[in-house]
Order: structure tokens, then sequence, then C-alpha cells
């Protein structure tokens, strides 16, 4: 067996996969000592050298933390690569690899620890900054650098030297850029001769440690966010969650005012543990029982005691804890009474600060916008060729600002219930053709065919549907090429009609299909097309009124149909 079998089997039998348990601390900590080792300036014989090898990769991939990785380069690297000083970089925990509009990745590498060869780490390098290419690359330079760089190692120790020639590793984990090994010599060419499956390997490595460390600090900092957010917070929130040998109860900081004078550990304990002995204690634990039992949310108010011995009425909602479509254990909420009064006023003070903001928009604002829409329109008549592009500008701007604020208006009306619901009698096919109408000359961009099938097209409804069509024909038109065909179909059955919109665009994503209904959220992908994210929630709010339902569906092979379906009588 050769010298690499024997480097080979012994890397397979030995798995340096071992899991991560601490972060990433940055440079300049002093928790771990450092043992200078010697350096031996050749390789030895055949077997020491992969002996060398595998001593190294098993460091790095073992290594709990950055200045494990940067000791292990320090003290096996030099045996296989000449180098004088050595740079790890990577991105801090939670930070995500944006790709310009070429492809490349923005890359914001904000921590580092140094080291050299065979003297450990360093303190501080200055000037050290290297731009770094897109991609699973090595970067070799060959340029003598120029400047003189100094560092302090942590036995105290200060090196100078000029930088000739670099080699830059990229560090990847699961297809993410997530670091660099930056390695400097004071020779021009001191990389040459560089072991180039040697380099692969120490990137791969290091780039998994690396990842794996971000991944448990993300999920530290996420952990640590949201207990934060939990603590802050003035309601009480409490968690039961069954792991079949017992519970595991979580509750935020609120919850404590409440069980200072509990003897028992409400680690362990099912049931409402923070309510005091008596009527409403039974009244708790059969409303947390029957939330368990049946997964049906449980309101129910009780009188609690804090720390001063003081009663206060909170109201508690129990919930399902669910996951995964399973039940899990028990979610409450609760909000003392004194607190929900406080709210109902701030609530009301707001809407009332709404109210006018929007009193001011409506009145205040599209006036004005009408008329410098209609000068425009005059001075376009009678200007020269060359400058109406910069008045069609002005008027196109003009007529969307005045269109959103005509939908702000409606949507703040239907959400307020202030639109009435007066159901006349409505054909939803002359709807539809006075739609198209409306739209023109937009909708002579498009193949639009519209299909009545067998039924009859009248119902009971509201003249605010003729929105809800433009709104959906109006996306059609926005989200397919033009040149392509738009199909429109009335459906009728027993209990209603279906109006359905199909293009050829380029679809919802899955994970989008509802949330386009909200306000201001538009799908992704859609960021180069002009919209107030306001139309689709406008005509589910419509639709609402209605007792009806609206979705998209994809449609076959490529485009969305948006359906809307509205009964025949929105009352019976």
């Amino acid at each position: 067996m050769d010298a690499r079998n024997i480097f080979e089997t012994k890397a397979a039998v030995e798995s340096t996969t071992t899991p991560v348990h601490r972060g990433l601390p940055s440079g300049g900590h002093t928790g771990i000592p450092w043992r200078e080792v010697e350096m031996p300036l050749n390789r030895g014989s055949t077997v020491t050298f992969w002996q060398g090898r595998y001593d190294m990769i098993k460091a790095l991939a073992t290594s709990e933390d950055s200045r494990g990785i940067c000791l292990a380069l320090s003290r096996y690297l030099p045996r296989h690569i000449p180098f004088d000083m050595g740079s790890l970089r990577w991105r801090s925990a939670g930070a995500t690899m944006d790709r310009d509009l070429f492809g490349h990745h923005n890359e914001d590498f904000s921590e580092s620890q140094e080291f050299t060869a065979g003297m450990g780490l360093f303190n501080s390098m200055d000037d050290l900054d290297l731009e770094i290419p897109d991609g699973p690359s090595m970067y070799n330079s060959k340029i003598r650098l120029g400047h003189i760089h100094r560092g302090r190692t942590e036995d105290g120790r200060i090196l100078s030297f000029e930088i000739g020639s670099t080699l830059v590793i990229p560090l990847t984990h699961d297809d993410d850029h997530v670091g660099t090994i930056s390695l400097f010599s004071a020779r021009p060419n001191g990389f040459e001769d560089a072991d180039q499956e040697l380099i692969q390997d120490i990137g791969n490595t290091t780039g998994n440690v690396l990842g794996r460390m971000l991944e448990v600090e993300s999920t530290n900092e996420d952990v640590k966010r949201q207990r934060s957010l939990s603590d802050s917070c003035r309601d009480l929130i409490v968690t039961w969650r069954n792991t079949g040998t017992g519970w595991e109860v979580d509750f935020n900081r609120k919850v404590e005012e409440y069980i200072s004078t509990i003897d028992l550990n409400p680690e362990v304990l099912s049931g409402p543990f923070f309510v005091p002995p008596g009527d409403d204690l039974y009244r708790a634990n059969d409303a947390w029982v029957h939330t368990y039992n049946t997964g049906e949310e449980t309101m129910v108010d009780l009188e609690l005691r804090d720390r001063r011995g003081a009663g206060k009425t909170v109201l508690c909602l129990f919930s399902p804890l669910i996951e995964e479509g399973n039940l899990l254990g028990v979610r409450m909420t609760g909000i003392e009474v004194e607190n929900l009064d406080r709210n109902i006023t701030d609530l009301e003070r707001m809407n009332n600060s709404y109210r006018l903001m929007l009193s001011v928009l409506s009145h205040d604002l599209k006036n004005p916008l009408t008329t410098i829409m209609g000068f425009s329109e005059i001075l376009q008549m009678q200007v020269e060729e060359s400058k109406r592009n910069y008045l069609e500008k002005i008027i196109r701007m003009t007529r969307r600002m005045s269109d959103t604020i005509s939908l702000t208006k409606l949507f703040t009306q239907i959400r307020e219930g202030k639109v009435a619901r007066e159901f006349v009698e409505v054909d939803l096919a002359e709807i539809i053709n006075c739609s198209i109408e409306t739209l023109y000359p937009r909708t002579s961009s498009h193949d639009i065919r519209f299909e009545l099938k067998e039924g009859g097209s009248r119902i009971l409804g509201l003249p605010l549907l003729e929105q809800v069509v433009q709104n959906l024909l109006d996306n059609a038109m926005k989200y397919s090429p033009e040149g392509s065909k738009i199909w429109i179909y009335l459906d009728t059955d027993l209990s209603g009609i279906t109006i359905s919109i199909a293009d050829e665009g380029n679809g919802v994503p899955e994970e989008d299909r509802e949330s386009i209904f909200d306000r201001f959220v538009r799908g992704n992908g859609q960021d180069g097309v002009v919209g107030t994210g306001l139309g689709l929630a406008i005509s589910r709010g419509i639709i609402d009124l209605h007792n009806g339902r609206i979705w998209v569906e994809p449609n076959r092979p490529v485009g969305s149909v948006f359906r809307a379906y509205l009964p025949w009588d929105p009352d019976s």
C-alpha cells in the first residue's frame, strides 16, 4: 500500500465531520493558547508528507471556531504551501449572498482573523484588503504589490514584510460562497507550484466547517431575536409542547409576573399553571383541555394576581399548537383588559388620523392633479412634435397618481364597511365588454377573446364588479407579452357564475398565490412592472361583499388564470 492509499484509507476511517458547537469569534481573543511548532524546510518522507496532509485536513474539519481554523493552517500548511502571512475572512451569520444584474456575488466578508506561518495568530494586520473573484476559483497574483505590511502576533512579536504574490482560496458550502483564505508571500512567484488538489481540499473542508458554524450561529441569533421580541411584548405568551415523554413549556417574561408565588416547577407542567387555585383555575384548565383535545380555539377571561398580589383581569385565548399539520400542544395569548382598553383607544386615535390623511389625499391632491392633467393635454396639442414626449410622460405619471389615490380611497371604504350592499341586477357580459373598451387602446396590444358559455350572465351584484374585471384584465395585460392571447370566460352552475381571465405570462409562483391578494403585495419577479399593489386586494374586497371567492391557478402550458366566483344572489 503506497503513502497516498494510506492517507485516503485513514481519512475514510476517521470521519472528520465532528458537529460544530460554537460560533465564530473574531480575531483578537486570547482564549486558546498557542504552542509554537518548528516547521521543517523539506517535506521529508512520502509517508510523513501524506500524514501531514491528513493531519491538517482533520484539524480543519474538527475546528470549533475561526481561531481553530487559523491555528491549523498556521501549524500545518507551511509544510505543503510556502507562505508568510494569511487571512481568513467570512461573512457574518445571517447575511445573504446577493447577486448583481450580471450574476456576480456582492460579498461582504465583514469578519476576519489573520495568521502567520508557524507563529500562530495575529492581533492586527494592516492593509490586506483584496478583491476576491466570483465563483469557486483561485486568484494567484504575481504582481508585486509594493506595500510593507506589519503585524503583531499574539505572543508579542512584531513582523514586517513586503507582499510579492497572493493566493486566494474561495470557501463554499452548499454552493454558497461563505468566505476566503488569502495567503501572502514575499516572493513575486511564491505560489506558482501550489498543489491544486490540496488547495481544493482545503477550500471544501474549511468552507463546510464555516458554513456549519454560520448556520448554528444564525439559528442562535434567530432564537435570541424571537425571545427578545417575545419578552418585549406586553401580552402573556405560553406554549405547551407534548414531547411524547413529557411537556416542554415556554413562556415570556410577562408571564413571570404571575407565577412568582407558585412553588411547582412550571417548566414541566401541563395546563394553566399561572392561574391561582379556585374557580378560575378550573375554567382555565377546561379551556386548555378542550383546545388540546379538539384543536379548537377557546377564549376565557381570568382573574390573575401579580407579584404584588393585585388582581388583574386577563383575556386568555387558548389556540392549538400545530406544526406540519400535527397538533403538538397548546399556545395561550393573554391580554390584560386594562391594556386592551388602552389599545382600543390608540387604534381609534390612529384611525382618526388615517381618515384625515385620506381626506387630504382625496380632496387636496386629487383636484390639483386633475387640473395638471387637463392643462398638459391642452399643451400637448399645441407644442412641437419634439416636445410632446415630455408632456406624454407628465400626463401618464399624473394619471397614475390620480388612479392610486382613487384606488386607496376605494380600498379604505371597502375595509371599513362603508360600501353599501345594495344589490341590483347587473349583466356580467356587458361589464366585461365595457371594461375592454375602457382599457382601450392598451387592449389593442393583446389578442383578447371573450367567450360566454351556456347559461345567463345576469346576477344580483354591485356596479363595483366592473372594477374587479378591469383589475384582472389590466393585470393580465401587464404580466403577459404583447401580442399574446388573453381569454375571458363566464361559466355558470346551479349556485352561481365564475369569471375566468387567463393569460400567457410568466405565471404566479405557488408560494405567492395567496399573498398577492393582500394590499401592497406583488408577486416575485414583477419589479419591472408598474403597479400599486392594491388592485387584487380591492378585487378580493369587492368579491367578499358578494359572499364570493377569488383565487389564481396556473394556466397550461404557461401563464395564470384568475377566477372570481359570484353566487346568483349574495344574500341567499
